[in-house]
C-alpha cells in the first residue's frame, strides 16, 4: 500500500496548494474521498483518459495499462476494508457512493468491480430531466450515511465545486482542450 499512499499524499498536497489558491476562507475536505472518487473514475476509463488520472494522482508512470491500473484498484480495496475495520478506540465509517444518468448504460463488468473494489455501487438518478429529485436522493443517501447528519447539496454547484480543481489551472492544459464546448447535460459528447 506504500505507493498508493505516496502518490495520494503527493496529490493532496498538490490539491491543498489550488485551494489555497482559490479559496480565502478555511478549507475543509476529504483526500480520501477524493482519491477513491478518482479511483472509481478510473476503474472505468481508457487510454487517455485513464493516462490523465493516472498522472494527476502521481500513480507510476508505467501505471497505464489496464493490468497495472488493477493494482491500483486492489490497493484502494485493501485501503477501504482497513479503514471500515471496527475499534473499540474510534468510529470511523467510509461511505462512497456514484450517482450516474439514468440514459448512460455502465458495464455489467464496470458495476460488478465498483462493488468488489470500492465495496459501493453505482445508483442511477435522472440528472437531465428530474434534477431536483436527484439531489433529494443524493442527500437522503447522505444523511442515512451520517447518523442522520443533514446534507445540503446543489446538484451542479456540488459537483463543480468537488471538480474545480481539475478544471481550473492545475489540468487547463491536459483536460479543456479535449472537452466539447459547452458540455450540455443530456447531450453526448465524446472524450479522447
Amino acid at each position: 500500500m506504500n505507493s498508493l499512499s505516496e502518490a495520494n499524499t503527493k496529490f493532496m498536497f498538490d490539491l491543498l496548494k489550488q485551494f489555497r489558491k482559490s479559496q480565502k476562507n478555511n478549507t475543509f475536505y476529504s483526500p480520501i474521498s477524493i482519491t477513491t472518487a478518482l479511483g472509481m473514475v478510473l476503474l472505468g476509463a481508457k487510454d487517455n483518459t485513464a493516462q490523465q488520472i493516472n498522472k494527476v494522482e502521481h500513480h507510476r508512470k508505467s501505471c497505464n495499462t489496464s493490468r497495472e491500473s488493477g493494482n491500483v484498484h486492489h490497493q484502494f480495496q485493501k485501503l477501504l476494508t482497513e479503514l471500515n475495520k471496527s475499534t473499540d478506540a474510534y468510529e470511523l465509517k467510509i461511505a462512497n457512493k456514484l450517482f450516474g444518468e439514468k440514459t448512460f448504460q455502465f458495464l455489467q463488468e464496470y458495476l460488478d468491480a465498483i462493488k468488489k473494489l470500492y465495496q459501493t455501487s453505482v445508483e442511477s438518478v435522472d440528472f437531465a430531466k428530474a434534477p431536483e429529485e436527484s439531489r433529494k436522493k443524493i442527500n437522503s443517501w447522505v444523511e442515512s450515511q451520517t447518523n442522520g447528519r443533514r446534507a445540503h447539496f446543489e446538484i451542479m454547484s456540488f459537483t463543480l465545486n468537488q471538480n474545480q480543481f481539475f478544471y481550473d489551472e492545475y489540468l487547463k492544459e491536459n483536460i479543456r482542450k479535449h472537452l466539447p464546448s459547452p458540455l450540455l447535460i443530456g447531450k453526448q459528447a465524446a472524450l479522447r
